[in-house]
């Protein structure tokens, strides 16, 4: 490693971490002088210093990534002091300086150079020395986009109800003998954008598990062993999505359009692992499939393109990090270890050969060119189909058994409407068959089986199918959720009836969905937005109201209820109807990120940075 970097690079990579450094050794390897730039004092990122050191689905890894994963498993099993966690980070760095990577540690990256819509070079400093280094492509695998963010691309922030991002997850150190092993727990909402609610959030939620006694501890962090540390790194799962020359969405996978995708060059194998337990406030498609297919476990093919990681109108620069051009529901897919591996190979592939070909701009690279420099792809386009491509035996066949998510997803995706309609005429009241059938149309917008989807909430449906391995949806409120996709205004009554029921099994799911439901009728039926808005507004406006929910591998049910809260207070805006909500949630006892998020919802702006 010299002392003093050069002054003119061919690809710059900036962060080290889990895409950043197999982009930095992938484009070593093909001659191009490489420096890469990370803020940290090691490489790996999430897969070191955050603690997550596996890989979640989909098949093992592959190419470059899995080549040093078993440079990696090969050192720990030798003996490799501080087990997965500490290898990968001299692994990582090893690797990099044999490919001849320049590696700078501790730096604050803050400029990029460029002319016009083409970067053209970087600035930064360390230990109060500024540097500058001309390159002719940029990688940034900063995760949160921030080159990208500094060159002046667009972006795409969070969901589209409040602007928030998926929750994130603080990671429990434990030893185990010689070996460290990180276990993670969901942590709740963080704002990575605002340094002072940042700051507080890392605060509040590091004590978490700080528990009196140890032994008698069952959440993640005594099962893993003798408690160290908590990690260096916050397991931070979203942020700004860059704005790509395309952006892969979840129309793209969910209506077929993915099988005509041209070219993937990298594929996520996962399912949409949201941590949320706010799901009403997710779109539409994703709670279709989520809750009114109860499919949250099921693994799908996700492509990715060489377009998702080209910044829209710009040259010279790649986003190879979980900010790729993805909308918020596929970067739950995309955002793993896995496929982030994959990523930074790609565009440290890309980024060389675009050098290579003298004019450093990644769109035009011949995608042959890109595609025989990594290992063989596989084409995946229409592996979905063995989802939601059933024949119609076994979908009447799934929608009569406990495991109906494949059926109902199934005879959605092949409009299936007349069969349906005929077998819940033909089937029992309350009958699996009736019931799912039921579930089916309303996915597709069909009103036959209201009438079961009503008794189904009035009996409050226990009914928990068993489609995927955890994570299912009740279906008493899954038809809850599929009257309310149905703007059904003729379920007023029984919305207000479910909000009435404090003592409800499932409570925080049934009222948030029954909010939702309202808010829905209340859009697309202007003759009833008064009723409606004075049942939300004496329902938000009670500082009784009070709904908790669990935080996966904690034993904190924090209060969810500011954010449907706020919600509210926003649409009665919307509406014209003044309210005193926001007085209430001000009220509430709120951490620093919801504090934040009040303060700017209630000021007219929705979106969280």
């Amino acid at each position: 490693m010299d002392k003093m970097p050069k002054t003119d690079y061919d690809v710059i990579v900036l962060g080290f971490g889990t895409a950043g450094a197999i982009a930095a050794i992938a484009a070593g390897r093909m001659g191009a002088s490489v420096l890469v730039l990370e803020q940290n004092t090691y490489a790996g990122g999430t897969q070191s210093g955050g603690g997550i050191t596996g890989f979640y689905g989909g098949p093992p890894p592959y190419g470059l990534t899995g080549e040093i994963n078993a440079k990696i498993r090969a050192a720990v099993e030798a003996g490799g002091y501080g087990g997965e966690v500490e290898v990968r980070k001299w692994i990582l760095e090893e690797e990099a300086l044999r490919a001849g990577v320049d590696i700078r540690y501790e730096t604050t990256f803050y400029d990029v150079q460029r002319e016009g819509r083409r970067v053209t070079g970087v600035r930064w400093s360390e230990s109060r020395v500024q540097y500058e280094a001309k390159c002719r492509v940029l990688i940034d695998s900063s995760a949160e986009a921030v080159a990208c963010r500094l060159a002046g691309c667009e972006l795409l922030s969070g969901r589209t109800s409040d602007g928030l991002y998926n929750t994130f997850t603080n990671t429990c150190l434990a030893s185990n003998g010689q070996r460290v092993a990180g276990m993670n727990f969901d942590a709740g909402r963080i704002n990575q954008y605002d340094p002072e609610v940042f700051s507080q959030t890392m605060l509040e939620t590091a004590a978490l598990h700080v528990l009196e006694d140890y032994s008698a501890d069952s959440t993640t962090c005594g099962r893993a062993g003798h408690r160290v540390a908590l990690s260096d790194l916050p397991g931070i799962r979203e942020g700004y999505h860059v704005l790509t020359e395309e952006v892969l969405t979840i129309d793209d996978v969910f209506q077929g359009d993915a099988a005509q995708l041209p070219d993937p060059i990298a594929y996520a194998f996962t399912n949409l692992d949201t941590h949320t337990n706010d799901m009403p406030l997710e779109s539409e498609l994703f709670q279709d499939w989520m809750v009114g297919a109860s499919m949250w476990g099921t693994q799908l093919w996700f492509p990715v393109i060489r377009e998702n990681l080209v910044p829209k109108r710009w040259t010279g620069i790649l986003a190879a990090a979980r900010h790729l051009g993805v909308d918020h529901d596929i970067g739950q897919a995309v955002r793993m270890n896995g496929p982030m591996g994959r990523i930074g190979e790609v565009a440290g592939v890309l980024a060389a050969l675009a050098v290579q070909a003298g004019h450093g701009d990644c769109m035009v690279v011949p995608i042959e060119s890109l595609k025989r420099r990594l290992e063989d792809i596989p084409d995946r386009r229409g592996e979905n189909e063995a989802v939601w491509g059933l024949p119609l035996d076994a979908i009447r066949a799934g929608l009569e058994s406990d495991r109906p998510g494949f059926a109902i997803w199934s005879a959605r995706h092949q409009r299936r409407t007349e069969e349906l309609r005929a077998w819940y005429a033909d089937a029992a009241p309350g009958s699996h068959l009736r019931r799912h059938a039921a579930m089916a149309l309303a996915l597709l917008g069909d009103r036959t089986g209201v009438d079961e989807l009503r008794q189904a909430v009035i009996e409050r449906d226990a009914f928990l199918p068993l489609t995927s391995r955890h994570s299912n949806h009740v279906r008493g409120y899954a038809c809850l959720y599929l009257l309310g996709r149905l703007r059904d205004v003729e379920s007023l009554e029984l919305f207000y009836d479910v909000l009435r029921d404090d003592d409800i099994q499932n409570k925080y799911e049934y009222h948030t969905h029954a909010v939702a439901a309202l808010i829905k009728v209340g859009e697309a039926h202007s003759d009833k937005r008064a009723d409606i808005a004075a049942f939300l507004r004496t329902l938000a406006e009670d500082p009784a109201w009070e709904l908790r929910a669990r935080l996966k591998e904690t034993q904190s049910y924090p209060r969810i209820d500011q954010l449907f809260r706020l919600r509210i207070a926003v649409i009665l805006r919307q509406w014209g109807v003044p309210n005193q909500i926001g007085e209430v949630v001000l009220a509430m006892p709120l951490n620093a990120h919801d504090r934040a998020l009040a303060e700017k919802m209630l000021g007219g702006t929705v979106k969280l940075a």
